[in-house]
């Protein structure tokens, strides 16, 4: 609650007469966050270009980003990053992009500069027009950019199905695995720490289903219900994984228009 943000954003299209290539965009972005007794906390720059291509929507763009940061009263400055992305459809069945990048930037629960590594992947399936699987893959790693030594690992499988039984009727299921690394964790579980780093790292599974009824754009009935699974053996390398139910909720919810 307490900052204050700005921000400043443009973008120029370039059109070129080429076979190959449909769209040139350079960008850049700025942004500052400030708390109010006037500390500033951030201040990040970023340019981008992106190239759109004239075959199967293909995309592909490069971005770079230099910053500085306040945490919890440390600064860190000369934070960096370059990426590259890109996106294919090749057909209606099928499409899937990417983003990978490296640079630095904050492990705040050590409070230290770490090296990141950042790779996505996200595609869309349609075997047939009422049906949309779309997975992705999510991959962070952090080392301590003075040692070397690994700050975090995080990887995300994640699945969204959805399908469309008739015009009003549709059915979501999400399937996600959350697996999250830090060399301190069974240190965390010996020192009584375990209940609170237990939510954070380790093995986690989600599983959430939704029913949708729409009557029209404003009037929907939803049903639906969230699960979480956490291991509970993972701080324990020596020890399977055991798996248990940690949190289920049930939920309901009815919009409806009244027209006058």
């Amino acid at each position: 609650n307490d900052q204050h943000n700005g921000f400043l954003w443009t973008k120029y299209h370039f059109y070129p007469e080429s076979r190959i290539l449909e769209r040139i965009s350079p960008s850049v972005f700025t942004s500052g966050r400030w708390n109010y007794s006037g500390t500033r906390k951030w201040l990040n720059y970023r340019s981008n270009i992106d190239f759109r291509f004239r075959w199967a929507q293909a995309s592909c763009g490069l971005s770079h980003s230099l910053g500085t940061e306040v945490w919890s009263g440390v600064e860190f400055n000369d934070l960096w990053s370059v990426g590259v992305n890109g996106g294919l459809r090749p057909s209606d069945l099928l499409s899937f992009g990417g983003f990978a990048s490296f640079g630095n930037g904050v492990a705040h629960g050590a409070l230290v500069k770490g090296d990141e590594t950042r790779i996505s992947i996200d595609m869309e399936i349609k075997p047939f027009d009422r049906l949309i699987i779309e997975p992705t893959f999510d991959y962070l790693r952090s080392e301590d950019s003075a040692t070397g030594e690994l700050l975090f690992r995080q990887t995300i499988i994640r699945a969204r199905i959805r399908l469309q039984i008739d015009p009003r009727l549709s059915v979501r299921l999400v399937l996600q695995h959350n697996e999250t690394t830090h060399p301190e964790y069974q240190s965390y579980a010996q020192q009584g720490l375990f209940p609170i780093y237990h939510m954070i790292f380790g093995s986690q599974w989600e599983v959430d289903p939704l029913l949708t009824y729409r009557l029209n754009s404003f009037s929907v009935f939803y049903l639906g219900s969230t699960h979480d699974w956490r291991d509970f053996n993972a701080a324990d390398p020596g020890l399977s994984s055991r798996h248990e139910l940690t949190d289920r909720v049930y939920f309901m919810k009815l919009q409806y228009l009244f027209q006058m």
